[in-house]
């Protein structure tokens, strides 16, 4: 009769417990195990010649492994920090979104050829940290006081993982070149517009142009209308080597943690701030751009953003300042500038919002277009606008 009771002490103990986990956590612990499960198939099983059942079943069991890990965990943050059922799912729950880091990188483990193991050990501890500090940030804002007791600032740890990102990155990039690994010619393309530029030939280079142009050409003002390669002309001097060019290039991408960070902070806490500026780093389609060939392009991103802060932020001049950075990068950006002139318009700003912005991006693309690259084409077809010949001959009808 004793035992009898137990059990249904027990049962009813369970059952209340599943009434009070929020279903949503369930699903979204399975999701993410899911996700995650098919990352380490497709990084440690897949092209190994392993059977199909042998893969199924290691799939099956990642799920199975993780979804028991999490309710470990739960139970784990129940007794020690007492807890109620719904507030430790949903900090698991919370916890288990650092599994998407991996899970954006699936296409192409899935899809491409076998991974690094370095690279997939680095990604995988990369993401168990972010496991951590999701677990943190939702323990701090949560029911609990947290189970990490860090006294770092966020914005302080922000500045850290920007400097071992900067340094890792570095590292890539010139070890990549040291060992010829880039195969276009855009490093060394660029490497030598700048050589010649101090030596008095404006942005000239010979390695593209007999293979891109109709008849030679003097600069590469002739394809883009790219100003900011002047601020590199100051380190160049100081060490002439493609190395410079990659390692301002890196210092860009990573500084842009800064200006995401003011952005979150507008309404976010300082802790999920700092996770999204980190997560915006890992985000692939810019961690990419720290070991890609050399493209003024890249340097976009730290304007840019600070064109955007400082258009929410509602300050004019700093505004103004940004937006010119982010236009010398390249002439096709007047549209990210003149598409701020039209939120501005869209908000009903003040006039001189949506004039400036909407006036210089048009500006700026007759300069370039009517001004800049017919000088500098000498007649010449354009290599850029060869790109789009299929859809007509003039631009009108490649607009059409």
């Amino acid at each position: 009769m004793v035992i009898s009771t137990e059990v249904q002490e027990r049962e009813r103990e369970r059952r209340q417990l599943e009434e009070t986990v929020p279903r949503t956590s369930i699903i979204w612990v399975l999701g993410t195990s899911a996700f995650a499960s098919m990352w380490m198939w497709a990084a440690f099983i897949r092209g190994h010649g392993h059977s199909r059942v042998a893969q199924l079943g290691f799939m099956a069991g990642a799920v199975v492994l993780l979804a028991l890990t999490a309710r470990l965990l739960g139970g784990v943050l129940r007794r020690r920090l007492n807890l109620s059922p719904g507030a430790s799912a949903s900090a698991v729950a919370f916890c288990y979104s650092g599994w998407l880091l991996p899970a954006a990188f699936l296409p192409e483990y899935v899809l491409g050829g076998r991974p690094l193991l370095a690279r997939t050990l680095v990604l995988l501890a990369g993401c168990v940290l972010l496991l951590a500090a999701f677990l943190r940030i939702a323990l701090r804002h949560g029911s609990g006081p947290g189970l990490f007791r860090w006294n770092v600032k966020p914005a302080v740890l922000v500045a850290a993982v920007c400097v071992v990102y900067f340094v890792l990155a570095g590292y890539g990039s010139i070890r990549k070149l040291h060992s010829f690994g880039y195969v276009g010619q855009d490093v060394a393309y660029f490497t030598q517009t700048l050589y010649t530029t101090l030596h008095g030939h404006l942005f000239y280079s010979n390695m593209y142009h007999d293979l891109l142009y109709s008849k030679p050409v003097s600069s590469d003002f002739a394809g883009h209308n790219q100003l900011v390669l002047a601020l590199f002309l100051p380190f160049y001097a100081l060490h002439h080597s493609a190395a410079t060019l990659l390692l301002l290039r890196n210092a860009s991408i990573v500084l842009c943690a800064w200006p995401v960070y003011l952005i979150s902070r507008r309404v976010l806490s300082p802790g999920l701030s700092a996770a999204a500026s980190i997560a915006f780093l890992l985000v692939p389609a810019v961690a990419y751009q720290n070991i890609y060939d050399f493209a003024p392009l890249s340097l976009a991103g730290f304007p840019l953003l600070f064109a955007i802060y400082y258009f929410l932020e509602g300050r004019f001049r700093p505004f103004l300042i940004a937006i010119f950075f982010t236009q010398i990068v390249r002439e096709d950006l007047v549209f990210a500038v003149f598409g701020l002139g039209l939120l501005a318009l869209w908000q009903r700003r003040p006039a001189r919002w949506v004039a400036v912005p909407c006036g210089f991006a048009l500006f700026w693309a007759v300069l370039s277009w009517k001004i800049v690259f017919p000088y500098f084409l000498q007649g010449s077809t354009s290599a850029v606008a060869s790109c789009f010949a299929y859809l007509g001959n003039t631009p009108v009808e490649m607009v059409r």
